[in-house]
């Protein structure tokens, strides 16, 4: 646990306020002070911003006891009134029921506060902008010892809690009348006065958090004030927005960067076209003018497959005139003449293969329908690579 801030509240809003600021790892009191009545609680607000702040009631405003629960439901804590109804001399409708953290045997602490004073407490920490995590009963939030009854001074109070007591406070002129009830409980320990240390401060060397039953819950849980979470939120919305003017600023940096890139790229581009083909003298669009000198290469070598194919088809044309060609396609993706050819019977039509074979093709037969008069034929010729 860091530094933090202890306010000790008064039995009225007109008593003094005593607060301290503690060091839990050096066990020492960093600072402390007393205010003259709550109006001056706003003094803390400085220091309750940069601490964890605890607030405490006296003891004797709140009853602490114990029920049993089958969970900490909202179900479940609307009966609490019920069972205790016959502990509480007020109506339980002008009571508040603070719940802690679960024991054994479902077993659940609570603590009994009057609403009108929860509720004038949280009123004035908030307009002192004093966001404290939480309010205990002072004698309630002290670091119980399960063997032993320890009594912490308070000016004129005594603190007692421990060995199955979970809080109480009285004058510390009544010890001796409150003794030999304390002692049925266990050993009574009275923890020594520091002469030189603020009231406050055996009080925050005990504090636990952990243990203590926050008064400040459900309806009464305290809200920052709009003004205080704005401050909070200042420096944060601060960075963010820094964080995006430098993002914005690095995306417009390597904007810049691309773009020079690209630049030289397209400059390269361009002197490699000018060495493709010194012959063209207006560049506008390189790649759009490869590409279209690209296709007229591959256009050209394509014309060029078909002649050949053609010209080796001559000589076998010319040997076997009985073979009459009706239809002819060139495939440019498979590199294949494909002819539709005619004759009187079927052999003309593998005498005509051969003689092309013999020219260096590659001729396959294809389907072949006997007509009538005549035959019909389908034949795919190739060149050999």
């Amino acid at each position: 646990m860091n530094e933090f801030l202890l306010v000790s509240l008064g039995p009225r809003p007109e008593a003094p306020v005593e607060w301290l600021v503690w060091n839990p790892d050096e066990a020492r009191c960093v600072d402390a002070g007393q205010l003259a009545h709550a109006d001056e609680l706003p003094q803390l607000a400085q220091l309750a911003r940069t601490h964890p702040c605890y607030a405490l009631l006296p003891q004797e405003q709140v009853l602490v006891t114990e029920v049993r629960l089958p969970n900490a439901s909202r179900a479940a804590r609307r009966t609490i009134p019920y069972q205790l109804e016959e502990q509480l001399c007020d109506d339980p409708a002008l009571l508040h029921f603070a719940v802690g953290s679960p024991r054994a045997d479902h077993r659940y602490p609570v603590a009994v506060v009057a609403r009108t004073l929860i509720e004038s407490w949280r009123d004035r920490l908030r307009a002192a902008s004093i966001p404290a995590r939480a309010l205990f009963a002072d004698a309630q939030s002290l670091r119980c010892d399960p063997e032993r009854l320890i009594a912490t001074p308070l000016g004129e109070r005594l603190l007692i809690n421990g060995a199955g007591l979970a809080g109480l406070a009285f004058a510390s002129a009544e010890l001796a009348s409150w003794r030999p009830l304390l002692e049925r409980h266990g050993v009574l320990e009275t923890l020594p006065a520091a002469p030189d240390d603020p009231p406050l401060a055996a009080l925050a060397a005990r504090l636990s958090p952990e243990q203590a039953i926050d008064l400040l819950q459900g309806e009464y849980r305290l809200q920052d004030a709009p003004g205080t979470r704005l401050r909070q939120l200042r420096i944060p919305a601060v960075l963010g927005l820094l964080a995006l003017i430098l993002g914005f600023a690095a995306l417009g940096l390597e904007n810049h960067r691309l773009a020079r890139q690209k630049e030289a790229l397209d400059r390269q581009v361009v002197e490699l076209f000018r060495e493709a083909f010194p012959e063209v003298q207006r560049i506008v669009d390189p790649r759009t003018q490869l590409e279209q000198r690209l296709d007229e290469l591959r256009q050209r070598r394509q014309g060029s497959r078909f002649l050949h194919l053609l010209e080796k088809s001559v000589p076998a044309f010319r040997q076997h005139g009985a073979v009459r060609v009706t239809g002819m396609h060139y495939a440019e993706d498979d590199r294949r003449l494909e002819l539709e050819l005619q004759a009187a019977e079927q052999p003309a039509f593998e005498r005509f293969a051969a003689a092309l074979e013999q020219n260096g093709l590659r001729a396959r037969l294809g389907q072949v329908q006997k007509r009538q008069q005549d035959t019909t034929a389908q034949m795919a010729v190739e060149g050999i690579d």
